[in-house]
């Protein structure tokens, strides 16, 4: 038997409030007993990484920051351990296998509910083939709660259509509200 999606969705009115909604989010998910594989949709700039770093604030960890260029970062605290992967420059397959992340997401599977394997671009499984869409991770990637969380921002969508965006825009977009939609996929075979 599989329960049905879990969804929510938010608008924060600004920085402050999107971490503090991130924070109690993530806090709420020690709750249960399984790992979290959390896929973060959205524009460059909507958020995805600031969501990471916010989660890795609540439980103490460093500060983090996108992983862009070593594509895994690990912030571990007494209350969370977290891989935070980016996988926006991946371009095959090929990469995604030389990155471990089938090994890393069979190993971190036995971590228990303090694990969170926070993944942006995740869409990039779906273009190189690897499932069929972000809502069929929970029967591909089994024994993980998995949660899709996108992202919309006025500033960061403008700027992305937009490649001649001036500083002022940018510094608008830290302040900017952002819409979070998030949606949970509980393991099949377990009730929410």
């Amino acid at each position: 038997m599989t329960s049905a999606p879990h969804h929510s969705a938010f608008l924060a009115k600004d920085l402050a409030d999107f971490k503090a909604k991130a924070a109690a989010w993530a806090m709420a998910q020690l709750q249960t007993q399984l790992p979290k594989l959390v896929f973060l949709e959205g524009a460059m700039g909507s958020g995805k990484t600031t969501w990471v770093t916010a989660v890795a604030e609540a439980f103490g960890s460093q500060e983090a920051a996108s992983p862009s260029f070593a594509l895994h970062s690990e912030y571990v605290s007494g209350q969370a351990q977290l891989d935070h992967l980016d996988l926006d420059r991946l371009a095959s397959r090929d990469e995604l296998e030389s990155l471990g992340l089938w090994d890393l997401l069979e190993e971190r599977r036995h971590d228990g509910g303090t694990r969170f394997v926070l993944v942006e671009w995740a869409n990039r499984l779906v273009e190189l083939g690897l499932i069929k869409d972000l809502s069929d991770a929970a029967r591909v990637f089994p024994g993980y709660h998995v949660w899709r969380i996108q992202f919309a921002s006025a500033a960061a969508t403008a700027a992305a259509n937009d490649p001649a965006t001036d500083t002022d825009s940018a510094q608008k977009l830290a302040q900017d509200q952002r819409r979070v939609r998030i949606e949970g996929f509980p393991v099949a075979g377990r009730t929410a």
